[in-house]
C-alpha cells in the first residue's frame, strides 16, 4: 500500500517535504493552506488538489497521514485536529520541527 499524503501550509518549507516524500514512496495527494494564492501555486506545481482548510481536505480525500509543514506557533492547533469521525486514530500527524516551546 502507498501512503496518501496531505500537506498543511502551501509556504516555502513545504515543497521540500514534499519532494522528500515522493522520494520515499508516498504519494501526496493534497494540500491545505488558509492562503489562495499559496495554496493555488502549490497545488498546480505538484499537480495534487487544493483546500482552504484541513476540514475540507479530510473530507474530501482518504488519507493515511498529514504532514504539518506551518511556523512552530501554529503546529500544536494543525496537529491536534481531531482524526475523520468514521473512523478515529486513522491518520498519522506529523511535524517537520518541534512543537512550539512551552516554558518551564
Amino acid at each position: 500500500m502507498i501512503p496518501r499524503i496531505g500537506i498543511v501550509g502551501a509556504g516555502a518549507i513545504a515543497q521540500g517535504h514534499i519532494d522528500g516524500m515522493r522520494a520515499a514512496g508516498c504519494e501526496v495527494v493534497a494540500v491545505a493552506d488558509p492562503f489562495e494564492a499559496a495554496r493555488k501555486k502549490m497545488s498546480e506545481k505538484n499537480q495534487i488538489k487544493a483546500f482552504a482548510s484541513l476540514g475540507e481536505m479530510r473530507a474530501a480525500e482518504k488519507l493515511d497521514a498529514v504532514h504539518v509543514c506551518v511556523p512552530n506557533t501554529l503546529q500544536t492547533g494543525w496537529s491536534l485536529f481531531p482524526a475523520p469521525a468514521p473512523s478515529p486514530c486513522s491518520w498519522h500527524t506529523t511535524c517537520p520541527s518541534p512543537r512550539h516551546p512551552t516554558r518551564s
